[in-house]
């Protein structure tokens, strides 16, 4: 009777060690698969990360390029319209070029003259010219200082050609610097007030103050264009 119940205890025993055992056995494995899935999750949010990133950096890049070949279209674009422009004022130069060989080019001198005359308001004038105009020039003072101070709006005491000379004549295909295309600048006696006359300066004035006006007309198809484009895109 006592060894039964020692065997029975022993049994007893045996099963609760083994269900201790199976409990600790199914908790550590439970525990290793946590840690594996926690794992296995972490790889592969790295591995999402990373993607993700490269993904990022490859999209980075093609902005990058695309921006630079739009900037590229852009100037090559920019310059186009600036050669179509400077070829156009290379035309209108090669007009005015030929405008000073003709009659009315000492006509065109003594109105700069009096312009200037007004605009200085100085009794004594000097007028420079270029040295291929210099007859011409002469002849155009000549009728100025024969005009009465009425006529001239101004009075006069002295108006004579200047010591100093403007640039050559311009010619076709050559760098505007250096050259004048024909006028005169007309100077007080001391040359510290001066009024540009020359074709130079005013087709640079008419340059910049219908530069956008010019630009509107000439690229006025290539502006629509580039906003159809831009809408299609949308």
């Amino acid at each position: 009777m006592a060894e039964s119940g020692i065997a029975h205890m022993i049994a007893f025993m045996k099963l609760e060690a083994e269900k201790k055992a199976l409990m600790i056995t199914t908790q550590a494995e439970n525990e290793a698969e946590s840690q594996r899935i926690a794992e296995t999750t972490k790889a592969r949010k790295e591995i999402d990360f990373q993607y993700e990133k490269k993904c990022q950096r490859r999209e980075e890049k093609r902005k990058i390029k695309l921006a630079q070949a739009q900037k590229d279209a852009q100037l090559s674009v920019l310059e186009e319209r600036k050669k179509i422009i400077d070829s156009m004022y290379e035309t209108i130069r090669e007009r005015i070029s030929l405008m000073t060989g003709s009659e009315k080019y000492e006509d065109i001198i003594v109105d700069l003259i009096k312009q200037a005359a007004v605009t200085l308001q100085k009794p004594e004038l000097l007028v420079q010219c270029r040295p291929c105009d210099k007859h011409i020039v002469e002849s155009a003072i000549g009728k100025v200082n024969s005009l009465d101070a009425e006529e001239l709006g101004v009075s006069l005491k002295s108006l004579a050609l200047s010591t100093y000379t403007l640039g050559h004549a311009w010619k076709k295909g050559e760098d505007p610097a250096g050259s004048c295309l024909g006028g005169i600048v007309v100077s007080d006696s001391t040359h510290e007030l001066n009024v540009d006359c020359t074709f130079d300066a005013r087709l640079a004035a008419a340059k910049r103050m219908h530069a956008p006006a010019l630009r509107s007309t000439l690229f006025a198809d290539e502006k629509k264009e580039e906003e159809k484009e831009e809408i299609e895109e949308l």
